[in-house]
């Protein structure tokens, strides 16, 4: 916690050296993290650079209550917004281990909160009504991005298994979405 007070003292000075800091403490988990999103190094280099530019611009007007927790969200913005991108740029190129296909397909006609901060609530909600198995898989196929192979030799199940798994827990997402007052 004193590393993270330091670094957003450095932001709200305004210094340079507040991005050598936070690559210093984060740049690894960062790189990762990006790394594991997009398979590509280069690609996720790019990324995180552009989490760091982000964490840069917007702490010029307000600091983040946590700096880790946005920097590790950015840099997932910032690579699905690559993946993205790539898509439109192949228009139609095979992206099937691409996890954000398969919850925007869920989620296509329904229309979600506005405030982040009720959509965390409510995913966290329902995340916490799964078993701890589901939980899991859910958070490393969407959040982490893991692939279902990597899925797969994590748990021990079979790769069929596990979309079988995965179409069953995002069914329940979306009924209990729709439970909690989100709109169709």
């Amino acid at each position: 916690m004193k590393k993270e007070t330091f670094i957003l003292g450095l932001l709200k000075d305004r210094s340079e050296r507040a991005l050598e800091e936070i690559d210093r403490a984060y740049g690894k988990r960062c790189l990762q993290l990006a790394k594991d999103i997009l398979h590509n190094e280069q690609d996720a280099e790019e990324c995180v650079n552009d989490a760091y530019l982000r964490v840069w611009t917007i702490s010029a007007n307000h600091l983040p209550q946590s700096l880790e927790s946005y920097l590790y969200k950015a840099v997932r913005n910032a690579c699905l917004n690559r993946i993205r991108q790539n898509t439109t740029a192949r228009r139609g190129g095979e992206d099937d281990d691409v996890p954000l296909h398969e919850m925007e397909h869920l989620l296509s006609d329904i229309s979600l909160p506005e405030d982040d901060e009720v959509l965390r609530r409510m995913l966290n909600h329902f995340l916490s009504t799964l078993e701890r198995r589901d939980m899991l898989l859910f958070v490393r196929r969407y959040w982490y991005s893991d692939s279902i192979s990597v899925l797969s030799a994590a748990s021990g199940m079979k790769e069929n298994a596990i979309h079988q798994r995965l179409h069953k827990i995002r069914n329940k997402l979306r009924q209990y979405l729709i439970k909690g007052g989100i709109s169709l």
